[in-house]
């Protein structure tokens, strides 16, 4: 008799959490769903799109995915929104581009996988320019914009955003007050052309080391120099590993907001607006905080003691012209003269063939 009222019971509570036809939200990764016949816009389930990047929450890589996210949820009425996955925390860096490629993640903030964008990367030596040009030709109608969206859709990726460049310092164990300190450097090399032809030519040695293991390779001296932004300085720790920063200008950084160009082919045109949108004031966002984050990140390297030096204009101008054709000719054989010519024109640079035409 007790086991027919339990289960009377149980049929009962069954009974009672099917009966009633409230529309509950829903959110499904990728993939739009209605919530139910006359439900309210607010009842639809979301589209939530998907977001990766290598960088630390505390990074500016991740604000600018938290600021896309917060204005795409605006725009859009709460029918889209994004999850954002820091550090790389669905695999590694190729994983990472392999599930973008395959359109298993939606969108990425990083480098791209694009060979003309470590180009662009060296235009201040290559194109004797600086990073504020750039980062106007860079911008919305930019020439090098441009470009960029064009070498974008050949890697089946958008490019909706270019975020804030900066130069890439000299960290060191060593002072490097002038070009011929340099020679005493082992330096971190990042195992690309570019960046090991440059360094070989300056210092007396070089090593590849993986960026999670630059702290450890630094205490132990197996390398006793490093460059990056000043803000990778802090955000790896790398600044508490050093004595020394030297400004230099002949390279920068910068992360884009890509997409996968079929998934946002598979967006209905006011969604693909709302991303677009979303993207470029996140773009905006950034750029305006970027000021502020450099110098709080400079601030807090000379407050571990970090001794600041500013190489003279002779010494700037000695290692542009010690490193210039070396680095051109890097991106001339990976990219084809051509190409590269390209990139120095919309750069508004002097190249060979305009010395060519001039000369004629």
């Amino acid at each position: 008799m007790k086991k027919r009222w339990a289960a009377v019971l149980l049929l009962l509570a069954l009974l009672a959490g099917c009966g009633s036809p409230a529309v509950q939200n829903k959110t499904v990764l990728g993939v739009w769903h209605e919530a139910g016949p006359g439900s309210t816009a607010a009842e639809k389930t979301q589209l939530v799109l998907r977001l990766t990047h290598s960088s630390s929450e505390q990074s500016a890589a991740n604000d600018a995915a938290q600021a896309m996210k917060t204005r795409l949820e605006a725009i859009s009425g709460g029918t889209m929104s994004i999850e954002i996955f820091a550090n790389d925390s669905l695999g590694s860096l190729n994983d990472a581009w392999n599930s973008f490629g395959n359109g298993t993640v939606d969108l990425r903030i990083g480098t791209a996988d694009i060979p003309q964008q470590g180009a662009i990367m060296w235009l201040p030596l290559l194109a004797d320019t600086d990073k504020d040009t750039l980062q106007a030709a860079c911008g919305q109608g930019g020439a090098l914009r441009s470009l960029f969206e064009e070498y974008g859709l050949e890697k089946n990726s958008l490019v909706l955003g270019v975020l804030p460049m900066q130069y890439r310092v000299l960290a060191s164990n060593i002072p490097v007050e002038n070009k011929e300190n340099m020679r005493q450097l082992t330096m971190r090399t990042i195992g690309n052309g570019g960046d090991n032809a440059y360094w070989q030519i300056l210092c007396g040695k070089t090593k590849d080391v993986n960026v999670q293991k630059l702290a450890l390779a630094l205490q132990q001296k197996e390398v006793n120099a490093c460059d990056n932004t000043l803000t990778n300085l802090v955000e790896y720790g790398t600044y508490k590993q050093v004595r020394y920063l030297t400004k230099l200008a002949d390279r920068v950084y910068f992360d884009t907001i890509l997409m996968n160009r079929q998934r946002m082919d598979s967006l209905t045109e006011s969604q693909q607006q709302w991303v677009r949108d979303a993207a470029a004031y996140a773009e905006r966002t950034i750029s305006e905080a970027q000021p502020g984050r450099e110098k709080a990140a400079l601030e807090k390297i000379t407050a571990q003691g970090v001794q600041v030096y500013e190489l003279s204009e002779a010494d700037q101008s000695g290692i542009r012209s010690a490193t210039r054709d070396a680095i051109r000719q890097e991106y001339a054989q990976r990219l084809g003269q051509e190409e590269l010519e390209k990139i120095l024109q919309a750069a508004g640079a002097q190249t060979e063939d305009t010395e060519k035409t001039q000369e004629g």
